[in-house]
Order: C-alpha cells, then structure tokens, then sequence
C-alpha cells in the first residue's frame, strides 16, 4: 500500500484531538502504527501543514505522520452508551483532511 506524509493533530497527550475518549479516541505513539478502535471509522490527518496550523492555532500538537489513504471518505464510531453507530457523514471537515486507514508519527 502507497504512504503519504501528513500531519497529525493531537492533544497534549497524543489522543486524537476532536474524538471523545471513550467515543473512539485513539492514542498516537511515535514510531508505532495506529488504526481506528474495531468497528469505527477512519483516522484523519491533514495532507498540508498549512490547513494543520490554520486548524491547530497553538492549542494542541502538531506532528508529522505517515499514513496510508483509507476507502472512506467520512468518520465514525460506535457509541458506547447505545451501541449506535455515529456518523460524522454531514460534517464539514476542515481544509485538507484526509482520512487514513493507519497513521504513524515519525517526528
């Protein structure tokens, strides 16, 4: 599978910055492959540093990632209190999302 450089957005404890912690969230380790909890949507990553710093404004880190291109083209998870599926379909993502099927930080 073909690897592009991203960037990666995260909170200050490498957890996907937008996605609750018990509603998906993943935690990114340098150097280690991470894909989205079983059953839950692709991972996001901006393919441009510009649109990463636009989004991230200095209020969470910023890395850079490897990542492989999901088939999706929106995110979701699976609710833990309803065991519903929520999906982010309608949302509007911000400039230069991608959705990857795996990420790695490697800065």
């Amino acid at each position: 599978m073909k690897l592009y450089k991203g960037w990666k957005v995260t909170n200050y404890e490498s957890y996907s910055c937008i996605i609750n912690y018990a509603q998906g969230s993943v935690r990114y380790v340098k150097g280690k492959w991470t894909k989205p909890h079983r059953n839950n949507g692709p991972l996001a990553v901006f393919d441009n540093l510009n649109d990463a710093l636009r989004f991230n404004e200095g209020m969470t880190d910023l890395h850079k990632c490897l990542y492989e291109k999901s088939e999706y083209t929106h995110m979701w998870y699976i609710d833990i209190y309803s065991g519903a599926r929520i999906d982010w379909a309608g949302e509007q993502y911000p400039s230069g999302t991608s959705f990857a099927s795996r990420v790695m930080i490697v800065d």
